[in-house]
């Protein structure tokens, strides 16, 4: 009986994907499926494409792939498709990295955590988090907001700015609900008050006719 195999392992593609995601996922299909190390490096060659197999022919050359470990085609892979960053160029794209517009908060945490990652910040990272948050948002009514807090933290001033980004959300929406219902139910007319007093025009026209009617 066929053993049954768990996911797909497809090949890698380095548009789309990083390296380091693509062998974080060889390595968790490797523990999946219980494929031993004698057996990775087969595999490996056998699911990455026959770009990626040509391209590591030419890295390891003279020597074949499959002459090699699997963590010596890791390294080679790595070293070609991810080199090693430069500090300070990473942290020149985090600190101008600005809210977009129409990023929901979210995503803008998530963009500056991404190019966090080489930025080397270590135990400052939950600070540069914070500073980048408050200078590179859209909205001035939640910059001034955060910067009249003291001791802010990146914890709190997240959950301040989404919590203002939220308000400002549903009030929109209201006010567009109001907007929808009085289009539906037309502009307010004034009310007739009883006994009000008809134009001048109407008892002149009045008058005239009775008195050719007496004529």
């Amino acid at each position: 009986m066929a053993r049954s195999t768990f996911g797909q392992l497809q090949e890698f593609q380095p548009e789309s994907e990083t390296i380091a995601a693509y062998l974080e996922r060889a390595s968790l299909y490797f523990q999946a499926n219980s494929i031993a190390e004698e057996k990775q490096v087969a595999v490996f060659l056998s699911v990455i494409g026959a770009k990626n197999y040509s391209l590591l022919r030419c890295l390891t050359a003279p020597e074949r792939p499959q002459d090699k470990s699997y963590e010596d085609l890791v390294s080679a892979l790595t070293t070609h498709f991810q080199p090693k960053p430069i500090v300070i160029a990473e942290r020149f794209h985090f600190y101008r990295r600005n809210q977009a517009v129409g990023e929901s908060l979210a995503q803008y945490i998530a963009e500056l955590r991404r190019l966090a990652t080489h930025c080397a910040f270590g135990e400052q990272l939950n600070d540069a988090l914070r500073d980048r948050l408050v200078c590179g948002l859209r909205s001035e009514s939640i910059q001034k907001r955060l910067l009249t807090e003291d001791n802010l933290t990146f914890a709190k001033a997240y959950d301040l700015a989404q919590g203002m980004e939220a308000a400002d959300k549903n009030s929109k929406s209201l006010q567009g609900g109001d907007g929808i219902v009085q289009k539906i139910n037309g502009p307010s007319q004034k009310p007739k008050i009883k006994g009000e007093e008809k134009p001048a025009i109407d008892v002149v026209s009045k008058i005239t006719r009775r008195k050719n009617v007496d004529f």
